[in-house]
C-alpha cells in the first residue's frame, strides 16, 4: 500500500489534482498546496519559476519552521518573499532543503506569481546581458587549438 501525503497544517491527506503540466498535491480542508522540486513552474507558469522570485532583495533569509515537509517528512524551513512597490506583495512560504519541495498555504500562489510577474523586467534584462556575455565570448572549443589546450599548453615543460 502507498505511504500517504498529509498535509502539514492540517494532518489529513492530500489530494492530488491536474494543475498546469504538474500533478500537485492539495489539502481539501485549508486549501494548501505541495510542489515537488519543479512542479510551481509546470503548474502555474514561467513567473511562479524560482528565478523569477528566488532573487536577492525579493526571497529573505530561511529560518527555522515549524512543519514537516509532506513528502520526506524532513524540517521545512520559512522564507520571506516580498516585492515592494505601488503595492508590496508578501509570502511566507515553505522549503524543504531535503527535497526541494515546497509548500504554499492558501492564496500565496497568486502572491508569488504577482512578485514573479514584477520582477519579469529584472530577470528578462539579466538573461538580455548573459546572452550579450556569451556573444561576446563567441565559439569556444574545447577541443585543440582550442581554449582548454592553450591553458594547458601554459604548463608544458621548458
Amino acid at each position: 500500500m502507498a505511504e500517504t501525503t498529509d498535509c502539514p497544517r492540517c494532518h489529513i491527506p492530500l489530494h492530488e489534482i491536474h494543475e498546469g503540466s504538474a500533478y500537485i498535491d492539495r489539502c481539501e480542508k485549508c486549501q494548501g498546496a505541495f510542489f515537488d522540486q519543479g512542479e510551481m513552474f509546470a503548474a502555474l507558469g514561467q513567473t511562479a519559476d524560482p528565478s523569477y522570485w528566488d532573487q536577492p532583495g525579493v526571497a529573505g533569509p530561511v529560518r527555522d519552521g515549524h512543519v514537516h515537509c509532506p513528502r520526506c517528512h524532513h524540517h521545512m524551513l520559512l522564507q520571506d518573499v516580498r516585492h515592494e512597490g505601488a503595492s508590496t506583495e508578501h509570502a511566507e512560504i515553505d522549503r524543504c532543503t531535503h527535497c526541494g519541495g515546497i509548500w504554499l498555504d492558501a492564496g500565496e500562489a497568486a502572491k508569488i506569481l504577482a512578485i514573479g510577474t514584477r520582477m519579469t523586467d529584472k530577470v528578462l534584462a539579466e538573461r538580455r546581458a548573459a546572452k550579450a556575455e556569451l556573444d561576446r565570448m563567441g565559439d569556444v572549443s574545447f577541443s585543440p587549438p582550442g581554449l582548454i589546450s592553450r591553458f594547458l599548453g601554459l604548463f608544458k615543460p621548458v
